[in-house]
């Protein structure tokens, strides 16, 4: 029974929600850079949106498979705007932040 009560307290911190970029970090986060360096700077998002695995042909026949996905950190407290990133495989494509009101 401890060890149960101990587990849920442990996974608390996990399932608050994470916080939002304040404008002294989001001013750090720019296009090219990797994935790990944005949370790295922002910290954990609170959502991530999958988007499609699209797949080009080269012109000798080869294949090549492309993977877009969003991250998102809502507003919240003193910084009202939630801002939503988006990588391709991997790598910043486009930074956007939306005021909340």
């Amino acid at each position: 029974m401890k060890t149960t009560a101990a587990l849920a307290l442990a996974a608390l911190p996990a399932l608050a929600g994470a916080a939002p970029i304040p404008f002294a970090q989001y001013i750090k986060i720019f296009t090219g850079m990797a994935e790990a360096e944005v949370i790295d700077i922002a910290g954990p998002p609170d959502y991530r949106s999958d988007g499609p695995t699209t797949m080009t042909r080269r012109p000798d026949g080869s294949r090549v498979y492309s993977r877009r996905y969003t991250l998102s950190w809502r507003a919240g407290g003193v910084t009202p705007y939630t801002t939503h990133i988006v990588f391709r495989d991997g790598v910043v494509e486009e930074i956007r932040r939306d005021k909340q009101f």
